[in-house]
Formats: structure tokens, sequence, C-alpha cells
């Protein structure tokens, strides 16, 4: 992982072992730049859902098919992307509310994700979350020998669930010792390849021995669904006023239904919501690049918020600095890649900071 000021490694200067033919390390990520740098191999985007201090305390152990990971959230996060080629994903909350879409007879539904498809994990503040990155043709190995069934076939189905909540519990005890055996081992075995293959048995194998297919009347209520079909409509239309009427029209459904299960699956109104991923947006479009206030206003309107004021505060109020702080702080970040001097760098930000003076922009200062 690439050296940042908000990623605390933990265990000395950071635990990076080799230990059972896999790599292991964990570490503690502030704010949520650092969390969607974490993600961003993956093809995975983070948005900060819930205002103030973000934190995420994460564990990795890893061989060169199956990534095994588990992260705990200070506060609400969503997490947005695709499925890389040639993988699947599976996420096993770890606390009631993370992620899981469902619940079935055994607590909460574990989801598996094929190589290409939309994934979109809502983790609540508080809560835990377990997920594997596995190669798509050694999982469909495992599912056939373990449930007779092949992937393909899964997805068409209900998917998995865990056969009772004693087993989903076993298996989480299972993954966080693996976890914990990857993160102290400072052993090479004497054979890697063996040790390599005797990790990825294990993560699969436990999974797969906790869990049995669903039943159809076992899959995420209809509720939940609904929830998530107006969240997908939301991310769809990020540059736009959305109006709850039409989406409840677009949906076939009423306003009061779709306030009420989104309520319920995200723990916010969808307005919040959608105020949120916007938000983010911005954030990652000041990150992106360009220089002074008027890269600010820009940005902001082109997300959707068409007041300077009331941006500058809704952005301060979830990030805790206010945009044009984002701005000065990646200049820095670049300068000091380049080797320029902090203080010169300021001197410039504050000179044409002031030829901008009388724009509407004027309203997004501070910080």
């Amino acid at each position: 992982m690439k050296a940042d000021a908000n990623v605390r490694h933990r265990g000395g200067g950071g635990s990076r072992a080799q230990g059972a033919g896999a790599w292991s390390e964990s570490a503690t990520l502030l704010g949520i730049d650092a969390l969607s740098q974490a993600a961003a191999p993956w093809g995975m985007n983070f948005v900060q859902l819930s205002p103030g201090g973000l934190r995420a305390d994460y564990a990795v152990a890893s061989t060169l098919r199956v990534n095994l990971s588990y992260a705990a959230y200070s506060g609400a996060v969503a997490l947005h992307g695709r499925v890389p080629a040639g993988t699947c994903a599976i996420t096993v909350p770890a606390s009631r509310g993370s992620s899981a879409p469902g619940w079935g007879p055994g607590g909460p539904l574990p989801s598996i994700s094929r190589a290409g498809s939309k994934v979109s994990i809502y983790v609540p503040r508080g809560a835990e979350l377990f997920a594997v990155v596995v190669e798509e043709a050694l999982l469909d190995e495992e599912v056939r020998a373990r449930l007779g069934k092949s992937l393909r076939s899964l997805a068409r189905g209900a998917g998995l669930r865990f056969r009772n909540e004693q087993a989903r519990r076993r298996l989480l005890d299972q993954w966080r010792v693996l976890l914990g055996i990857a993160a102290v081992s400072s052993t090479t075995p004497p054979d890697p390849r063996e040790g390599a293959r005797l990790f990825e048995r294990v993560v699969l194998e436990s999974f797969l021995l906790a869990s049995v297919p669903a039943a159809v009347e076992e899959r995420s209520p209809a509720h939940v669904r609904l929830a998530y079909r107006t969240e997908l409509l939301m991310r769809e239309r990020l540059g736009e006023r959305v109006r709850l009427a039409h989406v409840a029209r677009e949906l076939g459904t009423s306003v009061r239904s779709v306030q009420l299960s989104f309520q319920e699956a995200f723990g916010m109104p969808p307005s919040a919501y959608h105020a949120a991923l916007r938000l983010n947006g911005a954030r990652r479009a000041l990150r992106a690049g360009g220089e002074g206030p008027a890269r600010v206003y820009e940005v902001a309107q082109r997300w959707g918020f068409h007041h300077a004021g009331r941006f500058s505060i809704a952005y301060r109020r979830m990030f805790g600095e206010s945009p044009r702080a984002t701005v000065r702080a990646v200049r820095l970040e670049k300068a000091a890649e380049r080797g320029a001097s902090p203080l010169s760098l300021r001197f410039v930000w504050r000179t044409r900071g002031a030829a901008t003076r009388g724009r509407p922009v004027d309203g997004l200062s501070g910080g």
C-alpha cells in the first residue's frame, strides 16, 4: 500500500508478513480518501454517508487466487463498483445490518457477485464486514464439489444462505483465526505454494460448509429490493435533482413505500443519501485536479449544488474541511511529490485567490 499520512499500520512500522504462502497486512485508514485509495485496485469506490471523522480498521491476507479481508467502520459508508474480470466477490456481514440485502434463517445472507457484475454494499455506522475476492474458476470448482451446483446456477437461483446462526458465527471465527495466523506468522513454509493452496482451501471450504442454496422465499424481502432499486436510480442521476414522485412512478409504487423502505434499509431518507452521493462526487472531482476558488464553484454546479454557501456548509459538515481546503491539500501533496516548498505554494494560492474576489464563490471561504 502506498505510504500515506492517513494510513496507520499496526504492528510497529506496518505488518506485512509472509506466512503460510500468503502475504498479510493490517492498518487503520483515516478518512474517505484513504478508504477509496485502498479500494481502487479492486475497481471499487467508497462513499462517506455519515458526517464527521471516518476510520476503518482492516486486516487482509492474500494469495494470488484468494484475498480475505476484514474491516470495521466507525461511520456509515457505501461501496460501489464492478467485480474485476475473472474473479468473484463474496461479502459476509459480521454484525447485523452491515451490507446484507436480506436475512435468512441463518442470519444475514452472504452475497456472491460474479465477474463484471455491479456491487452495491451499504455498511452502517459501527458495522463489520468480511470480504473474499477469489478467482472465478477456483470458486466454481469448489462450489461444484461441495454443493453439487455451478456458480451460474446459483446466480440464476436465490443464492446462498447460512445453515443456521451457529454456522455463520463459526465461519466468522475461523476467518478471524486465519487473519490472525497470517498476521503473526513470520516464517516461510518449506513449500510456499502448498501453504497458499492450504490457505485458499480453508477459506473457501469453511464458507461453503457453512452455506446451503437458498430457497426463493429466502431472498431479500421486497422492501429491501425496492430500496436498492431506488438507490441505483439515484446513483444514475447524480447531477440532477431527484424527485421521489418520479422515482416512485418509475418503480411502480408509492412515494411512501419508497421512503419507508429506504429508511429501513439505509438508515436515512433518500434525499440525505442522494446529497451524500453528490458531496462525495464533488470531493473526488476536487481532488482530481484544477486550481483556485473558480474550480470549486464549477464542481459544485456540476454536482447539483447551485448555492455556493450551502454547498460549503454541507461539505464541511460531511468531511470536516471546506472545499477550498481540499483543493489546497491536493496541491500541497503534489508539491511535496515534486519537492516544491509548501510555503511558496501557499503564497501562490493566496495571490490567485485574491484575484477572484467578487465572484459568487466567495461564500466558499474558510478552512
